[in-house]
């Protein structure tokens, strides 16, 4: 809920996601949210629709407690994929990167063991922002505190999201205001799918102004699986 990023990070990335969802219809596409702990929103499907109502259904409200438990994520994003014989398994991570619990790395081996690429997108400001609190009405009124009264801030943490990327052959972003990193992203993928099936892919990603961040609360699991008709024209 941190407003570093305009309207604020939880919905700047469900913007970039749902340009996501768009960019890359045709294939699994699945959901994972997480804060102190991770649930999926919805397992792979190719319903592009149906997964963009889940996404605008997303909430920090959806997740009772609090924090942010990257590790969690990416094992549920690992899991996923279990019933899945796909040519190519990519998890694309969007948070703060400020991590509360286990350490992410253990799970950025295993995906790298079972040939996933995890890319990473960081939303926030390494300077951190204040968390404000909204009544049932949605008004402000406050902000986070510590147990001994000072404000919290949360911050970008880059180093950790860069780890995360390199160890499994992804790349690091951080998220801007004009979308950018997300056209680029469904260049990379789209260009890779293309490389490994023999088929000529193209995107073009739409500018897109005031665009915000996750704070903690969105990891997004994708599996790159071409229609039917699309494996038999290849």
């Amino acid at each position: 809920n941190a407003q570093d990023m305009v309207p604020s990070r939880l919905e700047a990335a469900k913007l970039a996601i749902n340009d996501l969802f768009t960019g890359l219809a045709g294939n699994e596409l699945g959901m994972v949210l997480f804060a102190g702990t991770a649930f999926v929103q919805f397992p792979l499907t190719v319903d592009t629709a149906s997964a963009i109502t889940f996404l605008n259904a997303a909430s920090s409200d959806a997740i009772t407690r609090q924090g942010t438990n990257i590790d969690a994520a990416l094992r549920f994003a690992i899991d996923s994929f279990h019933d899945f014989n796909s040519s190519q398994k990519i998890i694309i991570l969007l948070t703060d990167g400020e991590n509360h619990e286990a350490d992410p790395t253990a799970a950025s081996v295993l995906a790298a063991d079972q040939d996933i690429t995890i890319y990473t997108i960081g939303y926030g400001s390494s300077e951190g922002s204040s968390i404000p609190i909204r009544d049932a009405n949605g008004n402000e009124i406050g902000y986070q505190m510590d147990r001994a009264g000072n404000l919290v801030l949360s911050a970008l943490d880059e180093t950790i999201l860069r780890d995360i990327a390199e160890r499994t052959g992804g790349t690091y972003q951080q998220a801007t205001a004009s979308g950018i990193e997300i056209s680029n992203l469904i260049d990379m993928i789209n260009k890779a799918e293309a490389g490994n099936l023999g088929v000529r892919t193209e995107s073009r990603g739409i500018e897109r102004f005031g665009i915000f961040v996750a704070l903690a609360l969105a990891a997004l699991a994708l599996d790159i699986w071409l229609p039917q008709n699309r494996r038999n024209a290849a």
